[in-house]
């Protein structure tokens, strides 16, 4: 997954691997970070990336895997169904039992604070159904979208071959229009949180995935790395330019990724990224990037049980400013430890989890 091919070799992509590792981090910020004064800079830039995280971690998950699809196999599908599906159910049985385990010692030890609730089996199943539970881990709502998109791409292309193309072009349209006119909001909203979450999302964020698709379909990301001294500037120059100049009007109402603000800073954001030279760095830098990259997943699949014990339990019992960004990246150290701890259990299926 991160890696290149340049003729017969494959190079290890360290543009990549700082997305996943920043992105993930944002994550984190997204979940624990009270900005204040989003307008103030560069607090305002950081609060735009946060924001646009889950979007670029799609667009690059199909950027990545855009052979798959071009050459549907059963095979290959299959494989990545393991990879994706093993670790969204086991980290949601492992979410409800260890929240009920937290909830228990600290009933025990009367600590109030916002933790000790009552799961249900309930909770399990919308956690194990779409990813998504308010009390366990609605961060899982990610893996659910990625999930079928993925299904939806590899029928596309296995069945419908040469007009899978327009038809992914097609649907782009078609979910910009359904979210500028209301009715992906009118269609999902009725329903309970942990259904409209996820599948509200499924239309916002399925343009990303079609432009990650095309980014690599079209071999446009070489150009844009070629020429790497006028792709940089000019991202940063339209991501300002459409922060603080032009604003693109977003759908009155949405499931948090709606509009094209969202999709063009998205693009605009993995690009800029993409196009800088990380390879330059210092090998030691490169090894602990390498390092982090590797966990990225794990951080993912821990952070907000690790960020909910911290702040709602630690910070409340002890008076502590709660979501503060030095809290974040305690909660970051603390995820990428846990999940090296986690990969050193002997077999295959503990590195699943995290890397």
């Amino acid at each position: 997954m991160l890696t290149v091919t340049t003729g017969k070799k494959q190079k290890y992509n360290y543009s990549i691997a700082f997305i996943k590792v920043f992105m993930s981090f944002c994550v984190i910020c997204c979940h624990f970070w009270a900005t204040g004064d989003p307008s103030l800079y560069p607090v305002s830039m950081m609060h735009r990336m946060r924001d646009v995280a889950a979007p670029v971690f799609i667009l690059v998950s199909f950027l990545l895997t855009y052979k798959m699809y071009l050459e549907p196999q059963l095979p290959k599908l299959r494989q990545r169904l393991f990879r994706l599906l093993v670790p969204y159910f086991t980290w949601g049985v492992i979410y409800y039992f260890g929240c009920l385990l937290v909830g228990v010692i600290l009933s025990r030890i009367r600590i109030e604070n916002e933790f000790v609730i009552r799961f249900t089996k309930k909770d399990l199943m919308w956690q194990l159904l779409f990813g998504c539970d308010r009390y366990l881990a609605p961060q899982f709502w990610y893996q659910f979208n990625l999930v079928v998109f993925m299904v939806l791409f590899w029928l596309l292309f296995r069945f419908v071959k040469k007009g899978a193309k327009f038809i992914l072009i097609a649907l782009f349209v078609l979910a910009l229009v359904s979210e500028y006119t209301g009715l992906n909001y009118y269609l999902f909203a009725r329903f309970e949180y942990e259904i409209w979450w996820p599948t509200g999302r499924l239309t916002e964020l399925l343009p990303c995935a079609v432009a990650g698709f095309f980014l690599s379909d079209t071999g446009v990301m070489k150009t844009l790395r070629k020429y790497s001294f006028v792709t940089a500037p000019g991202c940063i120059f339209l991501m300002l330019l459409f922060s603080y100049v032009i604003r693109i009007p977003a759908p009155e109402y949405g499931f948090g990724y709606s509009g094209l603000y969202i999709l063009i800073y998205t693009v605009l954001a993995f690009v800029l990224l993409y196009v800088l030279p990380f390879d330059r760095l210092p090998s030691a830098a490169l090894t602990v990037l390498k390092f982090l990259a590797k966990y990225s997943f794990g951080v993912y699949c821990i952070h907000y049980l690790l960020g909910r014990i911290w702040s709602d339990i630690i910070c409340v019992s002890n008076g502590w400013t709660r979501d503060t960004f030095m809290s974040c990246v305690l909660i970051y150290a603390a995820s990428v430890l846990l999940s090296w701890a986690i990969s050193l259990i002997p077999g295959k299926f503990p590195k699943m989890l995290v890397e």
